[in-house]
């Protein structure tokens, strides 16, 4: 911690104290030192700069060559970006964002790139903070497109006035497709806080779905849809019910949802056709679930006393070395709730199929498996008197062979019976009363989660106009990890329209602080 501190502390190459920036290039954060001075804009007229005698050029300074003006403003260019996006170029609102973002070049009138104006300087031809990686694309002998850089269909724009700072319960709601289920477990009030939750499992629990549900085309959705993707556990006794109910947790203002739904139907392409229905702002009120503190499921989700994260403890210290390791708290949860109807459960099941292929595969060299050469070896030593047939024990290598096949067969028949007896006990424990299982199937026709349209209807206000997403085939190609680290590291553009008469101060990353994604 010493170093670590001492190198924070550290003034950076020029002495000046270390800050954080961001790259004009990409909106990435870096730390002043792990950024370089770029002159970006050069006069594409006039030829190679000369040096005045005596006076030395920074070498640390990189420039983009005078003859690479025409080929910057074409890769980083709005109209080539517009071109690659046709349902933008079709929206007048896209187009005036895209165009209130972009900075003119200064030698190439009504030239406009995709930058961060934020960080650009006050004349624009001084140099500009630019990060490595796209640094080197942008100063070689042929300028080429930078993976992170805007221009990759990585614009995404500005965080949108309708879709700022919505309420929780607007949030929850706003998607046509979710990609995970999210489990609020509300403990007992009278806990005190050294013995409230803490850990691995968290305040909320989200699981991805295999298999997305299907696509709505009605907003806001009905409450028994919403009940199967968000639940709020309630632990207790129930009186806490009522203050639930009324609290500002579940309700989704009528005038913030409407004017939400507004705008993505004016900027998302998958927006288009959708339908917004007259409904309450209660429409989360459904999915509060009771359970007793000594419930199957309120064991699960519950930690007693401030337990550390699952992965991070201290061996060396002798409370860890006395304690019992902690369950797969994860895994257990996604059994309960259902990943997919019995995730654990269908594991089991495979297990078992998978056994008994072992058990009939033949074996390396031979044309029988091991089930076959058990029986072979068994008719070989039957042994008659005339009147019937038996066989006697099975001796040496036979009898070993007999032992081991028998063996794996108990094997699968317990795992099997294992199997169905877990399922009846989960089905009765589980809220003290004979109940429903707790299960989110996935209905209708499923949305594919490699699909880039999934993501943006998944998660409409990160992406609102539907590019920036993963998955998609941009020309300098990015895998989905990629794209998700550079969301987390990404600053919010800042700009304001023609009409507009003061410039908001930029909120925080909407990637980084956004909770609950459902």
């Amino acid at each position: 911690m010493a170093n670590a501190d001492a190198a924070l502390r550290k003034p950076g190459r020029d002495g000046a104290l270390r800050e954080e920036r961001a790259c004009v290039v990409c909106a990435r954060r870096f730390w002043s030192e792990e950024l370089r001075p770029v002159i970006l804009f050069q006069d594409p007229a006039a030829g190679a700069p000369e040096t005045v005698d005596g006076e030395e050029e920074d070498q640390r300074v990189k420039k983009i060559a005078p003859s690479q003006q025409r080929r910057l403003c074409r890769v980083l260019g709005v109209q080539r970006y517009l071109e690659r996006w046709p349902q933008l170029q079709a929206r007048p609102e896209a187009i005036a964002e895209l165009k209130a973002s972009a900075v003119e070049h200064p030698f190439l009138k009504e030239e406009l790139l995709l930058l961060h104006r934020r960080r650009m300087p006050a004349d624009v031809r001084d140099p500009c903070d630019v990060c490595r990686e796209c640094c080197g694309p942008l100063t070689s002998s042929m300028v080429s497109l930078p993976r992170y850089s805007l221009a990759n269909d990585l614009w995404i724009g500005r965080q949108l006035p309708a879709l700022r700072n919505l309420a929780a319960a607007t949030k929850r709601l706003l998607p046509m497709v979710r990609t995970c289920l999210q489990v609020t477990v509300l403990q007992p009030g009278n806990l005190v806080r050294e013995e409230r939750q803490k850990g691995f499992i968290g305040n909320s629990i989200f699981l991805p779905q295999a298999a997305p549900t299907a696509i709505r085309a009605v907003l806001p959705p009905p409450e028994q849809d919403m009940q199967e993707s968000i639940l709020f556990v309630l632990v207790g006794d129930g009186q806490n019910k009522t203050a639930l109910q009324s609290s500002a947790l579940l309700k989704a203002p009528r005038g913030e949802y409407e004017s939400a739904v507004r705008c993505l139907q004016s900027t998302s392409p998958y927006y288009e056709e959708v339908t917004l229905r007259d409904a309450g702002e209660s429409t989360l009120q459904g999915c509060i679930l009771e359970t007793g503190v000594n419930s199957y499921l309120a064991k699960q989700l519950l930690q007693q006393g401030p337990a550390d994260a699952q992965g991070q403890e201290d061996d060396d210290t002798e409370e860890n070395q006395e304690a019992e390791p902690m369950e797969d708290a994860g895994h257990l949860v996604s059994s309960i709730v259902g990943l997919n109807d019995g995730e654990d459960e269908q594991c089991k099941w495979l297990k078992v199929g998978r056994d008994m292929q072992e058990l009939c595969r033949r074996k390396p060299g031979s044309r029988l498996s091991v089930a076959q050469q058990v029986c072979r070896d068994r008719d070989g030593n039957v042994v008659s008197d005339g009147s019937s047939a038996r066989s006697s024990q099975l001796l040496g290598r036979e009898g070993l062979r007999e032992r081991q096949a028998l063996g794996q067969i108990k094997s699968i028949q317990s795992l099997a019976a294992q199997s169905a007896q877990s399922h009846r006990q989960v089905e009765a424990d589980m809220f003290q009363v004979r109940p429903s299982k707790l299960v989110v199937p996935s209905q209708g026709s499923p949305a594919s989660m490699f699909e880039p349209s999934t993501w943006a209807m998944a998660f409409p206000d990160l992406f609102p106009w539907g590019d920036g997403v993963s998955f998609l085939k941009r020309e300098t190609r990015m895998d989905a990890a990629e794209v998700f680290r550079y969301l987390l590291i990404r600053e919010e553009l800042q700009y304001k329209l023609p009409s507009e008469s003061e410039l908001v101060s930029a909120p925080l990353p909407r990637w980084s602080l956004s909770v609950a994604r459902q």
